[in-house]
């Protein structure tokens, strides 16, 4: 196993002892925008625009460059081309005729990509020199020319110098950057000019216009790009979709608040709104998005479970909640294969209004805007009804050959990607994580499956994280066990590393028991249900229903009970 030994604590930041100068108020109750002062001890962990920060095994980082710099498999790369892996193990054909998951809806993936954008944007290479990480595309690919694919390499942090290090362009912590931006700049851009406790939003109750963005108009007259707190909003409707129901969530309960307690100010009801939000993100993904592909037994051991009542603690100002460079690079991309192949609007009946391929809907918002939202309700429909794809190592066609309306393989992308970023080889992380490293034959996805692996890579030392963590078997939807461990430690960090977490008690900025009792019942579905117009929907919004009748009526689902946050004259909550 190659890795850097963790030596000079100046440049690397998994062990800083030199933090930014920064001015934090240490009772402040709301937490920053750029992530800055969280940690106390080390403000700036955590904070957009700084370095993504790798796992530590034995004292050494996990980290695989050819050369500190050079991606793993060196230049030209010793390793086989990302667009062969893809052909050979990855194309839809490939897998089964059923690609459905047993258990997760499509909704599942939506939330999930959102979740991602939330954690993570890597920053790519923005210098014209040492840019460059090309790879072949083979002489018999059906789909692409024959020949070299260029690459851009991601933008190495100033403040590590010991090695390339990534940077995270957004907050590490699950607080709704997505949302509500990573700087108080962007976040000026986003609320209301005429009623600044509210975000903006266009007729129809739907996302802002970003002027400044790039989208593909269906429509040149009507449609228009989409502004919120993340660059990527209008990748795909169903992330558009997730964006668009928490503006109207912080809306619809910074409303409710303004008429509970009259007396405050905009910036109040703003802040106070933003922070049961993110409570609720919080909330949903540890009580139903990461039990879905996650054991009991992992959600227990990285105490991921939130209690069902009451407060919970596990915060230490010296653990780092920044997101760990391998677990963006591979585990968090697993969701590239949960992608349908189709998207359809439902009736109230749930019988189909019409079907359209998702690679005719890349960057496209038009689905979301036609008519004014028109559509959003019987496309949440959809979504919740209808099962994503399996957590696997296949891709629909729209990911593998047409992403974003042009020949691009996601699938190798990620590939590359993790070589770029110098991520080990996927022993080196069985290792990690306590398993037992791999020989081709250990590979039981199917028959074929060892000699398929001998004749792309010379050892199973050499596997990329992203392809034997996909190739895992696994049970009722849920991830192979490498994936497992490394989607584990992470949200724990997420958790236990996050001095603002929705279950601390805190006199500053805790919620008092009663308030968090209440966040504790929200669930999706119901955040679904208040904002998208829906009359019934499953219990559990990432689980697909077996039928009709396991749909619950919307108004029987417990909502916020925000008289809880009602103030006395005296400035206490009642």
């Amino acid at each position: 196993m190659k890795m850097q030994r963790n030596t000079n604590t100046k440049s690397n930041p998994n062990k800083t002892t030199v933090d930014v100068q920064a001015s934090c108020s240490t009772n402040a109750k709301y937490r920053t925008y750029d992530g800055s002062c969280n940690n106390l001890v080390y403000p700036s962990w955590g904070k957009a625009n700084t370095a993504q920060r790798r796992f530590e095994y034995n004292g050494d980082l996990m980290i695989d460059y050819d050369d500190d710099n050079s991606p793993r498999g060196g230049f030209p790369s010793s390793l086989p081309s990302p667009r062969l892996i893809s052909n050979t193990l990855m194309a839809d054909e490939l897998g089964p005729t059923d690609q459905a998951s047993p258990t997760l809806s499509g909704q599942h993936f939506a939330f999930g990509q959102a979740l991602t954008h939330d954690l993570i944007k890597t920053q790519l290479k923005r210098s014209i020199t040492d840019v460059c990480f090309p790879f072949d595309i083979p002489a018999d690919d059906k789909d692409f020319t024959p020949g070299c694919r260029s690459f851009q390499r991601t933008e190495r942090s100033p403040d590590v110098t010991d090695y390339r290090e990534q940077i995270n362009d957004v907050t590490s912590y699950i607080d709704c950057s997505h949302v509500y931006g990573s700087s108080d700049a962007q976040l000026a851009t986003l609320r209301d000019t005429t009623d600044s406790s509210i975000l903006k939003t266009s007729p129809g109750d739907n996302l802002p216009e970003n002027v400044n963005g790039f989208c593909v108009k269906k429509d040149p007259v009507a449609d228009f790009c989409q502004l919120t707190g993340d660059s990527r909003t209008d990748q795909a409707p169903s992330l558009q979709l997730n964006h668009l129901v928490l503006v109207r969530e912080h809306n619809r309960i910074a409303t409710l608040l303004k008429q509970i307690n009259s007396e405050w100010e905009n910036d109040r009801v703003f802040e106070e709104t933003r922070r049961i939000v993110i409570a609720e993100m919080q909330h949903i993904t540890y009580n139903e998005y990461l039990p879905a592909i996650l054991s009991q037994k992992t959600m227990k051991k990285y105490k991921l479970e939130p209690k069902k009542q009451g407060f919970d603690d596990c915060y230490n100002d010296d653990i780092d909640a920044s997101v760990r460079n391998a677990f963006a690079v591979a585990p968090f991309r697993m969701g590239h294969s949960q992608a349908m192949r189709e998207q359809s609007l439902l009736e109230d009946d749930y019988k189909t209004i019409t079907t359209e391929l998702l690679a005719d809907n890349f960057l496209a918002p038009h689905l979301i805007q036609t008519n004014m939202g028109e559509n959003v309700e019987d496309f949440i429909r959809w979504l919740t009804f209808n099962p994503a794809n399996r957590i696997d190592s296949f891709g629909v066609n729209a990911m593998r050959n047409k992403l974003f309306g042009g020949k691009i393989d996601l699938l190798s992308i990620n590939i590359q990607r993790g070589r770029d970023q110098g991520t080990p080889s996927y022993n080196d992380w069985r290792e990690f994580c306590g398993l037992e490293r791999l020989k081709f034959k250990n590979f039981k996805v199917s028959n074929d499956i060892e000699n398929v692996l001998k004749e792309l890579y010379a050892s199973a030392d050499d596997i990329d994280l992203y392809v034997g963590g996909l190739l895992e078997k696994s049970k009722n939807g849920r991830v192979g066990e490498t994936f497992e461990c490394l989607i584990g430690k992470q949200f724990y960090l997420s958790k236990c590393g996050d001095r603002y977490w929705y279950e601390r008690r805190d006199s500053d900025f805790g919620f008092t028991k009663a308030q968090l009792n209440s966040i504790k019942k929200m669930t999706m579905s119901k955040v679904l249900c208040e904002n998208l117009g829906l009359e019934r929907i499953q219990k559990e919004a990432f689980i697909r229903p077996k039928n009709k009748r396991k749909l619950k009526k919307c108004r029987n689902l417990p909502d916020l009970n925000l008289n809880l946050w009602k103030e006395d004259t005296g400035g206490q909550q009642t």
